[in-house]
């Protein structure tokens, strides 16, 4: 059963997006054309599928992040005001 809803001009935050469930996720954002900020603490895997989903939504980005400490998810949400909207 295939689940369509509509998700364009929105802005999605995923955090260990590198690898496993949370890449699939990522995949399905990107064919729905959503904005897709992966956070993750592994910075080869975060690169690697941010730069697979370009192909599929430009607007994907990566950063180096853990979620575990809140000045560093501060400093995402601060530069990144499409986030914050």
């Amino acid at each position: 059963m295939a689940i369509t809803c509509h998700l364009s001009c929105r802005a999605s935050i995923i955090t260990g997006g590198g690898n496993g469930v949370r890449k699939a996720i990522c995949d399905n954002f990107a064919e729905m054309k959503v904005v897709v900020h992966i956070l993750d603490m592994k910075e080869g895997d975060g690169f690697k599928t941010a730069s697979k989903m370009t192909q599929k939504q430009e607007s994907t980005f990566f950063q180096t992040c853990d979620v575990s400490k809140y000045d560093e998810v501060a400093k995402v949400m601060a530069d990144n005001n499409e986030i914050n909207r």
